[in-house]
């Protein structure tokens, strides 16, 4: 789920530091509006759907990749 912090604080340092220690989506800063805070929320888990397809298809371009692997050295052996 992605991460989003809500403040009425401008501390850019900070901001900063969560967005990489914790891993924040957004960082978001009053005043905001209420449209494009559900832009950012529906930005967020889109990113976190995209990603887990992505994860997916590297993992079966991985499984691909062994099997391909395999086969070759299969073929090696028979030729040498």
């Amino acid at each position: 789920m992605p991460k989003f912090l809500l403040t009425g604080y401008a501390d850019k340092e900070n901001a900063v530091k969560a967005i990489n220690d914790v891993g924040l989506y957004q960082y978001v800063e009053k005043p905001w509006e209420n449209q494009d805070l559900k832009l950012a929320i529906q930005q967020g888990l889109e990113k976190r759907v995209l990603l887990e397809m992505l994860e997916k298809r590297i993992e079966e371009a991985d499984r691909a990749h062994r099997k391909l692997l395999e086969v070759q050295r299969k073929v090696l052996k028979i030729l040498a």
